[in-house]
């Protein structure tokens, strides 16, 4: 999603900036291929590696926690600089064309594709009456379960990791809901995608049990897991007729199949991996309302000069923990969450309103603004040998002011992370490249499909006797490797890098991108 070719009255072009972002938007490809390896992830991901190891579990944290907030730092940078040079209308039309319609492209495609393998791969597709029970199981909301039984919907249903209701009940130590769920003649005999049946799910160790719930953002006490489980183990040896829970239902219930739809605006998954797209097509006209009341006030944004400065951070810091206090975070989580409904959750926008906010208010005419960290390693070192450390080590203390410590630790880790990389690319990446310039136009598209190949790849690996790092390399770089080439020979120099970089490519030989000298096709292009 190159933009910098575009603003040629720019004086300064910021290649940096692009290449940082490119490099962010690539991360998550990353990031998506080593899901497979962390412990317990079948929960939530459709393949679950035989190597995996928790260590995954701190590398995708150490990015998490900072990749998203710099993805939308630079973004609202160069929404400022689009506006300076067009317009505000012009803005308004250029991102309806590069970000709304490649959203809904991908929307029509992607997102059923990746449908269509998730089926492939597991042999199912929840519904949404099955997504409903599920969540509230997660959720502990005993009312809509009982709801569920006297529907007379499906108790044995099964998600696409093939757990069934029990399953969830019992490993999220949901006592009430087994209770009702035993009644009613739920199976015990299934067993899920792992050979597990639900009573194996009493057993399941604490760190994965914490990791899984820190996911799906549930709030669980150790402590009162224990003693759920051990209730609901009672439940299934007998010593206990059930007494746990709420009122017996009836075996009577006439089963009728009504087919009750949940949906959640904030809640309920629609944009899957897209969900940028869809923050960014808020953020966009909300600044432009707050751009234009700043003009009319005659309030100036931040100089280019003081962007860098640590005092910066005395505001953005508390301003951003404040952000992550009000999400709904599990014990395990760390960084900003994700908003994946048809709304926003408020504080999610709210967190990556304020770095594309510091972003826009960066800007300089000149092309000059965010610069970054001036001593770019000090940052870096501090962020991760410091904060990252000391937010690990106090996150599973649930106390409040404990929680509010972890917070701003994770906030001065995201903005520390993130001023640094970017001094970091200013003092090494001004300059322009081919390679980098083909990697930066590519990402846009890697990111945007990559997600079914990695499914198929890991799917591939899973249960292949390699060690976990080599399957990760396999997966990571053939993902890479082979939607670079479809890239090159389907997108770059057709229609469809018209529609999502902003212009169609000459076509060029692979061998000379790896050359450091100018880019000289654009200009010639341009002219």
């Amino acid at each position: 999603m190159s933009e910098t070719d575009e603003l040629s009255a720019v004086s300064v072009r910021r290649h940096d900036l692009d290449a940082l972002r490119a490099a962010a938007m690539l991360l998550g490809l990353l990031l998506h291929s080593l899901m497979s390896f962390l412990p317990g992830v079948a929960a939530v991901w459709p393949v679950q590696d035989a190597a995996a190891s928790w260590p995954y579990g701190l590398i995708l944290a150490a990015i998490h926690g900072w990749r998203m907030p710099l993805f939308f730092l630079i973004s609202g940078f160069f929404t400022a600089m689009l506006w300076h040079k067009r317009g505000l209308s012009a803005l308004l039309i250029h991102r309806a064309r590069r970000i709304l319609l490649p959203l809904i492209a991908g929307m029509c495609t992607i997102v059923p594709i990746m449908g269509l393998t998730l089926f492939l791969l597991t042999g199912s597709i929840p519904t949404q009456g099955g997504n409903g029970i599920f969540a509230a199981i997660v959720s502990d909301d005993i009312q809509q379960v009982q709801q569920y039984i006297k529907s007379g919907e499906d108790l044995d249903v099964r998600d696409s990791f093939g757990s069934t209701p029990l399953h969830v009940a019992c490993f999220f130590g949901r006592t009430s809901i087994a209770s009702l769920l035993l009644n009613s003649d739920a199976s015990r005999e299934i067993r899920n995608n792992d050979g597990l049946l639900a009573e194996h799910l009493l057993d399941m160790d604490w760190s994965t049990t914490s990791a899984i719930a820190g996911i799906v953002g549930v709030d669980i006490e150790q402590n009162e897991l224990l003693i759920n489980r051990s209730q609901i183990r009672q439940m299934f040896a007998g010593e206990e007729k059930f007494a746990v829970g709420e009122e017996f239902v009836p075996k009577s219930i006439p089963q009728r199949k009504v087919r009750t739809v949940q949906f959640d605006p904030f809640r309920t998954p629609v944009f899957h991996h897209l969900w940028f797209l869809w923050f960014l097509c808020w953020l966009v006209p909300i600044f432009a309302v707050f751009g234009r009341l700043l003009a009319i006030s005659g309030v100036k944004p931040l100089a280019c000069q003081t962007a860098n400065s640590p005092l910066h951070l005395l505001w953005l810091v508390p301003l951003t923990a404040t952000s992550l206090l009000l999400m709904p975070r599990g014990p395990q989580s760390f960084g900003p969450e994700t908003s994946l409904g048809l709304i926003p959750l408020p504080s999610v926008l709210f967190c990556y309103a304020i770095f594309f906010g510091f972003g826009m208010l960066t800007f300089n005419a000149d092309g000059r603004g965010l610069p970054g960290a001036s001593r770019p390693l000090l940052y870096l070192v501090v962020a991760s040998l410091l904060l990252f450390p000391a937010a690990l080590a106090l996150r599973s203390d649930s106390s409040t002011a404990t929680q509010v410590v972890v917070c701003l630790l994770e906030a001065a880790y995201a903005w520390s992370i993130s001023l640094g990389l970017i001094g970091l690319f200013h003092k090494r990446f001004s300059c322009e490249t081919q390679i980098w310039r083909y990697i930066s136009d590519a990402s846009y598209w890697l990111y945007l499909v990559h997600i079914p190949l990695v499914w198929v790849l890991q799917s591939l690996v899973s249960d292949v006797a390699l060690p976990s790092p080599v399957k990760l390399l396999i997966v990571c770089s053939l993902t890479t490797i082979l939607l670079l080439l479809v890239y090159h020979c389907t997108v770059r120099s057709t229609w469809l890098g018209l529609f999502l970089n902003g212009r169609r490519y000459p076509r060029i030989p692979l061998r000379n991108l790896f050359t450091r000298s100018i880019v000289v096709e654009q200009n010639a292009h341009s002219k």
